[in-house]
């Protein structure tokens, strides 16, 4: 299991995880530079965290109500060794 995950966890469901995000902490490591990486699904809000790359450039978005176009956040990641830390931040940010 990856440790790193906070508690609040527990507020969204895994949807798609091909990486290993909630089994290893390592899992950046495994990430490939493609579009679909991590989806995250709210469980009490209709919102989801969305892990993907594009032009070589990390990804992370939480969008509301399938408002694809207007993210209610968007964090660009150069590294994919910050992957981890910055899906773990919008974790907590948006758990409630």
């Amino acid at each position: 299991m990856n440790s790193t995950i906070p508690a609040e966890i527990n507020n969204w469901d895994i949807a798609f995880d091909p990486f290993g995000y909630a089994a290893d902490e390592s899992w950046t490591g495994n990430v490939l530079p493609v579009e679909d990486i991590l989806q995250l699904a709210h469980v009490y809000q209709d919102l989801v965290l969305d892990v993907g790359c594009y032009s070589g450039v990390f990804v992370v978005l939480v969008v509301k109500a399938e408002a694809w176009d207007h993210p209610l956040e968007r964090l660009e990641v150069g590294d994919r060794s910050e992957l981890n830390a910055a899906v773990n931040r919008l974790v907590v940010k948006y758990v409630n």
